[in-house]
């Protein structure tokens, strides 16, 4: 089994099973991390092997790409380990616990300069969240970790698109406003509903018919 590339300080796996790889690498010098998994792995959680990979690694990673299959707690477990992170790209779902816990800078990932979150829009999510699964509450949370984050210097980049809400204010859209004519910030909030959700699901189909 073998990693899609590993040159110098970087590594990227894209693998049936990552998790069985992570428990046999180790990597001192890896500075940059790229961890995809298929749909196979997407019901395993590779929290645990990541862990004691960079544990065991000691490294001081800068930059992390992740796939995250895992629950909240377990990711705020690993980036609390990771305080030489410079650049996080996050490919999930992520719920109020995670903004409310990266809020404060001081905490979670003190050198955070690029943030991006790219919530995967797979059809299983949009076919359960057009059957009743509930979004997060409110933008709030999502809204004062970004301006926490922005207003404290370091913080410099941040990429966030597909979060749906149950509830967008006004006061919510204003600050979007404003957080968005922000250089190199982008963020994409909407308010659930069943037209937006039924609206993506046609677009990722025809996405798929045209690829």
């Amino acid at each position: 089994m073998q990693p899609r590339s590993h040159a110098g300080d970087h590594a990227e796996f894209f693998l049936p099973y990552a998790s069985s790889f992570l428990h046999s690498m180790h990597a001192q010098n890896l500075k940059s991390l790229t961890l995809i998994c298929n749909y196979i792995e997407a019901y395993l959680s590779h929290a645990s092997p990541l862990a004691d990979f960079l544990h065991r690694s000691k490294c001081a990673l800068t930059n992390l790409d992740l796939f995250w299959h895992g629950s909240v707690d377990k990711l705020l477990t690993i980036l609390s380990r990771i305080p030489t992170l410079e650049s996080f790209t996050c490919r999930s779902d992520l719920n109020m616990v995670f903004y409310e816990r990266m809020k404060s800078p001081s905490t979670i990932l003190p050198r955070l300069r690029t943030f991006s979150l790219q919530i995967r829009e797979s059809i299983t999510r949009l076919v359960n969240l057009s059957r009743g699964t509930r979004p997060i509450a409110d933008a709030t949370s999502v809204i004062d970790m970004v301006e926490s984050r922005l207003s404290g210097g370091v913080l410099q980049s941040v990429d966030i698109r597909y979060i749906m809400v149950d509830y967008l204010s006004e006061g919510s859209k204003r600050r979007l406003s404003n957080l968005n004519v922000t250089p190199c910030v982008a963020v994409e909030i909407e308010k659930f509903s069943d037209d937006l959700v039924q609206s993506r699901i046609h677009r990722y189909i025809d996405a798929i018919g045209a690829w």
